[in-house]
């Protein structure tokens, strides 16, 4: 007889979730120090930023050439958004222009453009965790900068009154700032800022000016002294150079030699020479 094969019938087969259904099931954590800690939010953010600037790089190139024409159509309600677009002349269209309008006409002027760098070395940092200068000097160096610079160049933009036309080169800041000083000091106030940067520079950057140009007044003096006459240079010969003295090695004498040293040495005889008798020569008679 052949057994009976049980089978687990009671088994429920639950269906396997989708991908689409498990994305929608899943549950996003809107944390705020959840969000700051997620390296993607992070990664996103930072890209964010980088375009950003890149944004705001073109749209305030566009503006130094359309801003004239698009000034009508900034200040229009954005209700009528699509009749603006059409007439605006900025490369990035409506939003660039009121962004360029903000930022370039009634703030900061041609200054604006050192927000670029501030918020894509931001968005870089944020991305990849690395800085490609250091933040708090740049971003220090910036703010000084926007309201110096739309200041320094407010003074010209306001002597030729010219606002209506010149308004983007110095912005609201630096038109209305000069016209402020302008009513206490008059045309002096170009030395109030020109003193702002000599200040700002002396304490942050640390740089003596009193060295600096005492040190240059000194190098004009001795340049209008006479020259002294240099001294022809004697070239001294070199010194020879001394070999080394060789000492001789001493010599090892054998047993035999030193035996034949040692040997009683044989007196000399002098040779026998034998007389020779003397020759007598008979004399002649």
């Amino acid at each position: 007889m052949a057994k009976n094969i049980i089978r687990n019938t009671d088994r429920s087969k639950e269906p396997k979730p989708s991908s689409l259904s498990s994305l929608f099931n899943t549950k996003i954590d809107f944390n705020y120090n959840n969000l700051a800690q997620n390296e993607r939010f992070q990664f996103v953010v930072g890209v964010l930023l980088m375009l950003f600037a890149l944004f705001m790089f073109i749209a305030f190139a566009s503006h130094l050439f359309t801003g004239n024409a698009d000034q009508s159509e900034v200040a229009t309600d954005i209700t009528s958004l699509e009749e603006t677009s059409k007439m605006t002349k900025n490369f990035f269209g409506v939003f660039g222009a009121k962004l360029a309008d903000f930022l370039m006409f009634r703030l900061f002027g041609w200054a604006a453009f050192l927000l670029v760098p501030v918020s894509f070395i931001t968005g870089f940092k944020i991305s990849f965790k690395k800085e490609l200068f250091p933040l708090e000097d740049l971003t220090w160096q910036v703010i000084f900068y926007l309201f110096w610079i739309s200041s320094f160049l407010g003074f010209f933009v306001f002597m030729f009154d010219s606002f209506s036309s010149l308004g983007s080169i110095c912005g609201g800041i630096g038109y209305y700032l000069n016209e402020f000083l302008y009513k206490i000091i008059g045309w002096a106030s170009i030395l109030i800022i020109i003193f702002a940067f000599l200040t700002f520079v002396v304490s942050y950057y640390k740089i003596d000016l009193v060295e600096y140009f005492t040190g240059s007044m000194n190098v004009k003096d001795y340049e209008g002294t006479e020259e002294l006459e240099e001294e022809p240079l004697v070239e001294t010969p070199p010194a020879p150079v001394q070999e080394p003295i060789k000492v001789p090695e001493p010599v090892v004498a054998n047993e035999d030699e030193i035996g034949s040293l040692t040997a009683p040495i044989a007196p000399v005889v002098p040779p026998v020479v034998p007389p020779v008798a003397p020759v007598i020569e008979e004399q002649d008679e």
